[in-house]
């Protein structure tokens, strides 16, 4: 995950990220641990959804994490966090629209080499670089053994 729980309240004010956490129907004793449980979850998607950007360019999850990289996905969070209950763009949690727009718009640029996260560019886990796609193989033994039960004989 590219961001902590900590980092999110370094960009939010923690009572009002926290009032979109709780549910007006959580157990009281267990409100604490649903509104952790729904920060990491929202920091995973969050991770995620950068890995689908970054997967064609760097070998993810990257490691270690560029600081935009950790900016993007305090936005993406934060923003995923909020959108549970709607966002409505006239409200204060409406800059979280235009930043997580603007997030998903930098992941494209990185995404299409318009823009650059100061990691060096190498093989992803799917086998590509850039946006050549590589096959690795083992030799192929096609010996005598091979065709045994193949072929009748007449």
């Amino acid at each position: 995950m590219y961001c902590k729980t900590d980092d999110l309240y370094r960009a939010i004010n923690r009572d009002f990220l926290d009032s979109f956490l709780v549910e007006r129907d959580d157990p009281t004793d267990r409100r604490e641990a649903l509104m952790v449980e729904r920060k990491e979850s929202a920091i995973k998607q969050a991770s995620a959804e950068i890995n689908g950007y970054l997967s064609s360019r760097y070998r993810v999850p990257l490691n270690p994490t560029p600081d935009t990289i950790v900016n993007v996905c305090i936005d993406i969070a934060i923003y995923k966090i909020i959108c549970r209950r709607g966002i409505n763009e006239d409200k204060p949690e409406g800059i979280w629209l235009k930043r997580y727009t603007h997030a998903i718009k930098f992941l494209e640029d990185v995404r299409d080499s318009k823009n650059d996260i100061g990691v060096e560019e190498g093989e992803n886990i799917n086998g590509t670089i850039g946006n050549k796609t590589t096959f690795v193989s083992p030799d192929a033994a096609f010996d005598g053994n091979f065709w045994r039960g193949f072929l009748k004989s007449k």
